[in-house]
């Protein structure tokens, strides 16, 4: 019995170990992408449906970018006091595993 309790002991300690080393960080943690309201509520705090958008152009001073949506259309969270249009970009972030995105007008 005492053999048999070492043994598990010895198991959850190692299964600790193991925990301990891997990264245990969702792989979207920290992102942030350029996104394109494309339907959504006519109220704050609410889901929106948004595309990711590439943003290309000369990076000079005063150029103009053009903007291109891409194929992954979500939803993200609305934090801000304002519901944004349909077509407004914004930045949006993966925090707590949901994509939020803050519009204030």
């Amino acid at each position: 019995m005492d053999n048999d309790l070492r043994v598990l002991r010895g198991r959850h300690e190692d299964l600790e170990d193991e925990l301990d080393r891997r990264d245990m960080t969702p792989p979207d943690a920290g992102k942030a992408l350029l996104v394109q309201v494309v339907s959504g509520g006519s109220s704050a705090g609410t889901f929106f449906t948004v595309v990711s958008v590439e943003a290309a152009g000369d990076e000079k001073e005063g150029s103009t970018p053009t903007f291109t949506p891409e194929d992954n259309t979500f939803t993200a969270l609305n934090l801000g006091t304002q519901a944004p249009a349909n077509g407004t970009y914004l930045v949006a972030r993966y925090v707590g595993g949901k994509w939020v995105v803050r519009y204030d007008g």
